[in-house]
This record gives structure tokens, C-alpha cells and sequence, in this order.
């Protein structure tokens, strides 16, 4: 699995916006329908007192991909600064159980990740937190030529 270079360019459409998108937690006014509506202003956060959760996106059919991505919304607000994701670990139904993907320490505020093509109808995304309430601006799952 390698890491993709720092001016990539995306040129497939996110499979996962819009989609059914589920939470380990949240507020009642942020839902995680936040992290995959296309608006990376938006987010999507845990639920008040909890550092670590997951999203798990139903791409509604099975789908072929070769890259993921995870954009916080560092920088958007004053009270966001730098990130609050310690560590990340993308996965995918494989029929029985979760398999990674990728997975990292301290993601940049766009982390985009090259893997090998798989095909699957739901894809997760675990999160650590360097602190509380860490955000999502935004899932993606793309199929980008080889």
C-alpha cells in the first residue's frame, strides 16, 4: 500500500457521497451524513467524552475501488487547528468479518491512500483521537485508473 504524492489529483467520482452512512456515535444535531455529503465544510463528530469511534458507509452495491481518502477540517474553524486523529484504519465486509485496507498514525489533513483494488458493499473507517471530538469533513471511495 503506498501513499500517493502530494499534488494528486482525484478524477472519479466518490462512491461513497450520499450513501448510507452509519456512526459508532454523535450529537443529536451532527449527523454522519456530514462525512460524505461533499462539503468539506461540514463535519461529522463523536458524540461529547469520546476519543475513538467509526463510520461505516453501505455503498449500497458491490463496488470496485483502488483509493481511499479521509479529509479533516483542519484549518476551518479557529478551534481547529491541527488534527485530532491519532490513528485511522480503513476496512471493507469482505461477507465475514472486517478487513483492513490501510491504516496510519497522525493522517495529514487530506490523506489520500492507494490500495489494492478490492470490491465490496460497505467500507469502514476507524478512528483513534489525539483528543476529543475529532471531525470527518469528508469519506472518500474511488476507483481510479491504475
Amino acid at each position: 500500500m503506498e501513499k500517493l504524492g502530494e499534488h494528486v489529483v482525484i478524477t472519479t467520482r466518490n462512491l461513497a457521497k450520499s450513501k448510507p452512512i452509519h456512526a459508532s456515535s454523535y450529537p443529536d444535531t451532527i449527523g454522519p451524513d456530514e462525512a460524505n455529503d461533499g462539503d468539506f465544510r461540514s463535519s461529522w463528530h463523536l458524540d461529547e467524552g469520546q476519543a475513538s469511534g467509526w463510520l461505516e458507509v453501505d455503498l449500497g452495491k458491490l463496488e470496485s475501488f483502488n483509493v481511499v481518502s479521509l479529509v479533516e477540517p483542519v484549518g476551518i474553524r479557529d478551534d481547529y487547528a491541527n488534527s485530532r486523529i491519532r490513528s485511522y484504519r480503513f476496512q471493507h465486509w469482505d461477507g465475514f468479518g472486517w478487513i483492513t485496507l490501510t491504516e496510519g498514525l497522525n493522517p495529514a489533513p487530506t490523506t489520500i491512500r492507494r490500495i489494492s483494488r478490492v470490491s465490496t458493499r460497505k467500507v469502514r473507517l476507524l478512528l483513534e483521537g489525539s483528543q476529543e471530538m475529532l471531525h470527518v469533513a469528508e469519506i472518500g471511495v474511488y476507483d481510479e485508473p491504475d
